[in-house]
Order: structure tokens, then sequence, then C-alpha cells
């Protein structure tokens, strides 16, 4: 009897997790912003040796964020 209380509680959180994770999920897809548009905007930013940069439209872009951190 104590075997199937445990076999069962198991199957109920089991089933709680998932439709807590389906819900958050929804949740998540209506508060998504909406993006309006698939391309970039244009882009100019000054580099740190003065000269200016500019996507060109159409190409990939691939940004790589970095930092170092002292604390």
């Amino acid at each position: 009897m104590n075997k199937w209380k445990i076999k069962s509680t198991i199957k109920e959180i089991t089933i709680a997790l998932v439709l807590l994770f389906i819900v958050s999920s929804i949740i998540s897809y209506i508060r998504a912003p909406d993006l309006g548009s698939n391309q970039l905007p244009q882009i100019e930013a000054t580099l740190v040796d003065g000269s200016i940069f500019s996507i060109r439209k159409g190409k990939p872009l691939l940004i790589h964020f970095w930092s170092t951190s002292f604390l």
C-alpha cells in the first residue's frame, strides 16, 4: 500500500510540474514584445580609434560582447 502511495505522489508532482511549465510558456509567449520587423535598423557606431562603423544591409551580423570584471 505504501509503495502505491509514493508512486501516486510522484505522478501528481510530475503532472503539476508539466502543467506549470506549459502555463509559464504560454504566459511568456503572450508577454513577448512585438518586434514589428525582421530587419535591423541602420546602425552607425564610432569605434575606439575614431572611425565610423556602419552595417551593410543584407549581410549577416555577429555581435560579440565581452568585458572583464574587477570586484
